[in-house]
């Protein structure tokens, strides 16, 4: 059971007082819904990312030869992906580097000034069990609506809007870094009070582990850590807005969108200031986009 945590707590105090869940759970366990990823910590090691990089190569030369054999939709798709395969790779180091800022935990100040506790959204919900599993597919439906912001813009010759995706994206990753350094926070289940998952236990503790820089030989979950602003939120806006030329796809993908945004307060992952700053960048750096991609 996560206790309450206080602006500032230091991950010394937090696993005194009984934040972090066993470290057992922390190991060789994931489901895709309420399981748990491996959550131990290590230093930034960019050279790593060196083997996986090479995965890229493939992608780029199948990307020359739709070139040379003049397939400019499967080119566009291809490089696409291997834009997405390799935003995925740096932003885990990114996350990693904004996670070990010494700025102190925000969660409190972040209650303070939510719209909505996410304590009462959540524990609304879990009355029923069915609007909780329905909760937990929205917010996993990121994954294919990314999916079909990558590769329908391209394969429909919509090329300006996956441009624009992409630079939208990248710099959207990079702001989200900044403010998740400048204030970082863990979610709303530490200060709250509601009963955490699995999942959001060992990402307290991850996080907590890279602010006192802990280090072993293995390296955690960077994708769960950012709280403020809500980088599921941005990802399913500038999602939309790729599909929003795909005529047949605008109206799923801005369903698809809202349904996300939601569930990350009703998952109890995020505060609703968190959607709303998330909001906020998606729409920012989506302008900026449009500016540099004309």
């Amino acid at each position: 059971m996560i206790r309450r945590l206080e602006d500032g707590d230091d991950f010394n105090g937090a696993t005194r007082e009984g934040l972090t869940c066993p470290f057992q759970l922390a190991y060789d366990r994931h489901s895709w819904g309420g399981g748990v990823r491996r959550a131990t910590s290590s230093p930034v090691r960019t050279w790593q990312l060196v083997p996986s990089l090479l995965y890229l190569i493939p992608f780029a030369a199948i990307a020359w030869y739709c070139h040379w054999a003049q397939h400019d939709r499967l080119r566009d798709v291809i490089l696409a992906i291997t834009w997405a395969v390799a935003l995925t790779l740096l932003s885990g180091p990114l996350v990693e580097i904004a996670a070990r800022s010494p700025l102190p935990l925000a969660d409190r100040s972040l209650a303070r000034i939510d719209l909505i506790q996410t304590a009462a959204v959540v524990n609304w919900l879990r009355r029923s069990s069915r609007l909780t599993f329905l909760s937990a597919v929205a917010y996993w439906v990121l994954l294919p609506l990314l999916v079909a912001a990558i590769v329908l813009p391209p394969l429909c010759s919509y090329r300006k809007a996956m441009q624009r995706f992409i630079v939208s994206g990248t710099v959207a990753s990079l702001v989200t870094a900044l403010i998740f350094a400048i204030w970082p926070a863990i979610g709303p289940w530490t200060v709250e009070g509601y009963q955490a998952s699995q999942e959001q236990e060992v990402t307290s503790t991850a996080l907590l582990m890279l602010r006192a820089h802990h280090s072993d030989n293995s390296r955690p979950p960077t994708d769960a850590f950012v709280s403020f602003p809500s980088f599921h939120t941005i990802l399913a806006i500038l999602a939309a807005i790729a599909l929003w030329d795909v005529r047949k796809a605008r109206w799923v993908g801005l369903a698809l969108c809202i349904a996300v945004c939601i569930a990350t307060v009703t998952t109890g992952w995020h505060y609703t200031v968190d959607v709303l700053a998330g909001i906020a960048v998606a729409f920012t750096c989506y302008r900026a986009s449009a500016w540099l991609v004309r």
